[in-house]
């Protein structure tokens, strides 16, 4: 916010109010005429302005301007071609993106049970960084004759704001996300837990084989266990007697057989449908 508002990024064109297209000795008129330089007598400005005003000379570096923002064009002595000014300019934003990392590993250090949103917070701000990288240097920039309106758009500058407000928003929402315990969003927290009710319920399967027998032995439920068990082979006679069920459930691979061989030979064999052999082998593991 500090940046945004006290410390915007320097760019003559928008402080002097004047369009891209003026000219060299028209900006060194308007700034002799705000500084009391006369720089015609002998009067000269800084180093880094004589600088910025000697590389605004040439057409290419306007667009650079544009491109870069006024602080590379005036600082970077040795710069002389485009892959140069771009690896210069390069080193502010991408340090302003680690530190945007670090605040949001800050936001979501562990404790703060928000642990999750850092992949998202630091995927975001990749996402950001390549985004302003591929427009930077790939946006068409024209700068107007004398006479037309002046519509270029300081995408520098844009960039730069839109920056800044990413790294107040983003950490900013990530605070105000409702955090997940530990124990809901890891789910390693409760596997000691599932581990106990399997081993319980594999106890209780075992028990299976003991109490049909027990169950057996009492007339009045020996009678319902029959006619229960005698319904479900009826249910299931008239399941596996049906033809299309038979292929669907195979299609599904979850064929109950038996069938005969894929080979079609007369041998007289029959295989187990997958369902089946599944069930049979769960049966006598119990």
């Amino acid at each position: 916010l500090y940046r945004i508002l006290v410390t915007p990024p320097a760019n003559i064109f928008t402080s002097l109010n004047i369009p891209l297209n003026t000219s060299t000795d028209r900006i060194r008129d308007i700034l002799a005429k705000y500084s009391g330089i006369d720089w015609n007598n002998g009067g000269a400005f800084p180093k880094h302005l004589e600088l910025l005003l000697k590389r605004l000379s040439l057409f290419e570096h306007r667009t650079l301007f544009v491109r870069f923002g006024q602080q590379v064009l005036q600082t970077c002595e040795y710069c002389t071609t485009y892959d140069e000014f771009a690896m210069y300019a390069i080193l502010e934003p991408l340090g302003s993106y680690v530190y945007g990392g670090i605040v949001v590993g800050a936001v979501t250090i562990s404790g703060t049970q928000r642990e999750r949103l850092r992949t998202i917070g630091l995927g975001a701000l990749v996402a950001a960084a390549l985004a302003e990288a591929y427009w930077i240097s790939t946006v068409p920039i024209k700068v107007p004759r004398r006479g037309e309106p002046n519509d270029v758009t300081m995408w520098h500058d844009v960039l730069y704001i839109a920056r800044q407000a990413l790294f107040i928003a983003l950490p900013l929402g990530i605070h105000l996300l409702r955090g997940i315990p530990e124990s809901e969003s890891n789910p390693f927290m409760v596997l000691p837990q599932t581990i106990t009710a399997m081993e319980r319920g594999l106890s209780r399967l075992h028990l299976i084989k003991y109490t049909r027998g027990a169950v057996m032995r009492v007339p009045e439920l020996r009678e319902s266990a029959e006619a229960w068990w005698k319904e479900e082979k009826q249910e299931g006679e008239w399941v596996r007697g049906d033809e299309n069920v038979r292929q669907i459930a195979e299609r599904e691979g979850f064929g109950f057989g038996p069938f005969s061989d894929e080979e079609g030979s007369n041998t007289g064999k029959e295989k187990e449908g997958k369902l089946r052999t599944s069930a049979q082998m769960a049966v006598e593991g119990l």
